[in-house]
């Protein structure tokens, strides 16, 4: 901007005045006594000096800088001086003055990031929130996961948001996202190995960020992200109890460098929708317990009766066995029928067992005497084609069990031994320390 020549302005009327300050005394010193007036020409060429010199070397520094001064006022922190460097006082004001409009610059764009990371994590705070309550009040798991991939991708500003989920056989299904082609959801599979980032998160547990697929090494790149023409993503395992759920990622297809803040956020959604995953299968669990405890009262109940009816059937066949004067043709159906009861209690013991009506009660006991005890019981069972012996050592120390259990075990070995031996044979039943 020109500034004209004539203007006036305070500093070049300071100058004026101080140059005729001098120069009016010294015309009438010259006037009274009647001196060459060559004094008085040298006088005002003193005055247009001054004049121009208040214009060329001080008002107009000034100036600039005061219409700098008045824009950074009005919000304009770019304004500079635009003076040129020179060694003057005036000079080296308008270099500090240009200097101090830098740092106030400095200052207000590093005040305004800061706003920015305050406000991104207020927002991401206020996300993780939002889907944690979901996750403990709703029982819709796929609403959950498209409100997750839909806020992922509004909070970090990015183009793709997906979560995969594991599938039995180990591939990962894209169970929901943003950005995608619409064919996609539900349906496209990826490896859970190594090959590709999607499989290599699940299986490292561990975020896995790429700013530049170019020049990652430990996995090849996708083809489906690349049909997507992603270039940057971040990608993170999302936690369950047992084997991973799957993985949530988010990509965009220009090159970006994810913060730590960032990776953090997704790992905070990761772990919502991993609670969320266990909650169910826990909700899951808990009603599969109590459909298992109303079928092991009803087994419960229907055994107590059963075992009433095999006890008036054991008692009078084993009744029968122990009489000697039994014929011999009555012997081998007797015998069956003593057999047919007590596999039918063992069976009834183990539904009391199931039912948590009937618990195991161990305790220290001899073999020897435990197994001894049933030989006469086992000849009579095993019939006169089958001949039972019982070897066991001199000496022996106790053991821990049910005497009840143990004998079930050595009776259904013993039977179905001798159902092995159609023609007759040798049973030997023998304990070894």
């Amino acid at each position: 901007m020109k500034i004209p020549f004539f203007k006036f302005s305070t500093v070049r009327m300071k100058l004026v005045g101080s140059v005729l300050l001098l120069i009016v005394p010294s015309f009438l010193f010259m006037y009274i006594y009647d001196l060459p007036m060559s004094g008085f020409v040298v006088g005002g060429l003193a005055l247009v000096a001054a004049w121009m010199g208040g214009e060329f070397f001080v008002r107009r520094q000034v100036q600039a800088m005061t219409q700098t001064a008045q824009k950074i006022a009005d919000g304009n922190l770019d304004a500079r001086t635009g003076l040129p460097a020179s060694g003057d006082e005036l000079g080296q004001l308008a270099k500090i003055f240009d200097r101090m409009a830098e740092s106030l610059q400095q200052r207000n764009a590093e005040r305004e990031r800061t706003e920015r990371i305050l406000l991104n994590r207020a927002l991401e705070q206020t996300v993780v929130a939002a889907l944690g309550q979901f996750a403990l009040t709703s029982n819709d798991l796929d609403a959950l996961l498209n409100q997750a991939v839909i806020l992922v991708g509004q909070t970090l500003d990015v183009e793709f948001a997906a979560i995969f989920r594991r599938l039995p056989d180990g591939q990962l299904l894209l169970q929901a996202g943003t950005g995608w082609k619409s064919d996609h959801i539900g349906r496209t599979k990826l490896p859970g190995d190594n090959t590709t980032q999607i499989g290599f998160t699940r299986n490292s547990g561990e975020p896995v960020v790429t700013p530049d697929p170019k020049t990652e090494t430990r996995f090849a790149v996708s083809p489906f992200l690349a049909e997507h023409g992603v270039v940057s993503g971040v990608t993170v395992a999302i936690p369950t109890r047992g084997e991973s759920f799957g993985v949530l990622g988010v990509h965009t297809a220009r090159q970006r460098e994810f913060t730590a803040d960032e990776t953090q956020f997704l790992i905070a959604v990761a772990g919502c929708i991993g609670m969320a995953a266990d909650h169910l299968n826990l909700e899951a669990q808990l009603r599969q317990s109590q459909k298992m405890e109303s079928v092991g009262q009803l087994a419960a109940g229907v055994a107590h009766d059963f075992n009433n009816m095999l006890t008036i059937i054991q008692g009078h066949s084993s009744a029968l066995l122990a009489k000697p004067s039994l014929p011999p043709e009555m012997l081998e159906p007797v015998q069956a029928v003593f057999f047919a009861a007590e596999r039918a209690a063992g069976l009834t013991r183990q539904l009391l067992m199931f039912s948590r009506k009937n618990v195991m009660q161990p305790k220290p006991l001899d073999l020897r005497e435990t197994v001894g005890n049933m030989t006469k019981l086992l000849g009579r069972l095993l019939g006169e084609t089958v001949t039972l012996e019982f070897q066991s050592p001199a000496e022996m120390p106790s053991v821990q069990g049910d005497p009840g259990m143990i004998e079930q075990v050595v009776m259904n070995l013993a039977v179905n031994a001798r159902d092995a031996m159609p023609r007759g044979g040798t049973l030997t039943i023998g304990i070894d320390p």
